[in-house]
């Protein structure tokens, strides 16, 4: 779900720190379109995650400090084991969430990734 912007703002930044990001939804699709394997159209099953206040750039920055922090570990990327699923799911735990359950089973959701001290 994407925030909503309230009112008129010149600089796009401040608009953005102003807005809260609030209900944060996990979703499964099918990976059957050929020309683009991380994106189906196609929702199969959707769970809540939680609601945050946290704005749009406070949570934008919490991200960008996880996926430095994997990068720099130097993870292996696993097919089954260690993989993109492994990345989404940890970082919804970044964000203060309780990883969700994965429903239908992906490879690699339940593993945790090494971080950068």
């Amino acid at each position: 779900m994407f925030p909503g912007i309230s009112g008129p703002s010149n600089n796009l930044l401040e608009t953005l720190a102003a807005l809260t990001w609030g209900d944060i939804d996990g979703q499964t699709t099918s990976n059957v379109d050929p020309l683009f394997r991380d994106h189906a159209s196609t929702i199969l099953f959707r769970q809540e995650i939680g609601y945050t206040d946290h704005s749009f750039v406070e949570l934008t920055s919490l991200i960008e400090q996880y996926e430095t922090a994997v990068e720099d570990a130097l993870n292996n990327y696993k097919l089954l084991t260690q993989n993109s699923n492994s990345y989404a799911f940890q970082s919804v735990e970044v964000l203060g969430f309780v990883r969700p359950k994965s429903i239908p089973w992906a490879p690699g959701w339940s593993r945790i990734l090494q971080t950068s001290p």
